[in-house]
This record gives structure tokens, sequence and C-alpha cells, in this order.
């Protein structure tokens, strides 16, 4: 039976383990940059809502205002 060598098993673990490691760890980089993009455009969209929403209200106000004048 052959002898193992630990230090032989846990290099060859860490050299066979380490690219997927690094390819994992970029991976999950990109996956928050995109969540983290979708989030700012989710944001900026709510925002450009609400303000085009206030917008529509002071114009109604003004449009009324002057009507009943």
């Amino acid at each position: 039976m052959p002898q193992l060598n630990a230090s032989a098993v846990v290099s060859n673990g860490a050299e066979s383990g380490f690219p997927r490691f690094t390819e994992l760890q970029l991976y999950q980089a990109l996956l928050e940059s995109l969540a983290s993009e979708h989030s700012a455009r989710m944001v900026a969209m709510r925002n450009a809502s609400d303000n085009a929403m206030q917008l529509i209200d002071d114009l109604t106000l003004v449009y009324n205002k002057a009507r009943q004048a």
C-alpha cells in the first residue's frame, strides 16, 4: 500500500483549490457589483418618479389657482 504524505495532500489540495477559490471570489465581486448598480438605478428611478409627482401636484395647484382667478 502506498504511503500518503500529509504535506503532499495539503499542497495538492491547495494548488487545485486556489484557482477555483479565486474564480468564485471574482464571480461574487461581479454579482455584488451588478446588484449594487441595480439598487442604485432603482433608487434613482424612485426619486425621479417622486419628483415628477411633486411637480405634477405643484403645476396642478398653479393651474387651478389661475383658472379660479
